[in-house]
């Protein structure tokens, strides 16, 4: 399991958590939902979500893959 530092926001610990209800800015004026199941770290007291490449490039890419596929639909 990898290890992450503290919360830079409370101190708190930060653990990779999955939860609905995320979003992100894809492209200028775009958000787009993140997977309910996608792992982000996250500080557990706070909530304080963190970027870091190892889990942004993976992301990057289904939401990529969702973009496609929404702009497929219009």
């Amino acid at each position: 399991m990898m290890k992450f530092p503290r919360c830079s926001e409370c101190g708190g610990k930060v653990k990779l958590i999955a939860k609905p209800g995320r979003s992100c800015q894809y492209k200028v004026g775009v958000h787009l939902p993140i997977p309910d199941d996608y792992e982000i770290p996250t500080c557990i007291n706070c909530g304080e979500d963190f970027s870091c490449p190892e889990f942004d490039e993976p992301l990057y890419e289904i939401l990529e893959k969702l973009y496609q596929r929404l702009n497929a639909e219009c």
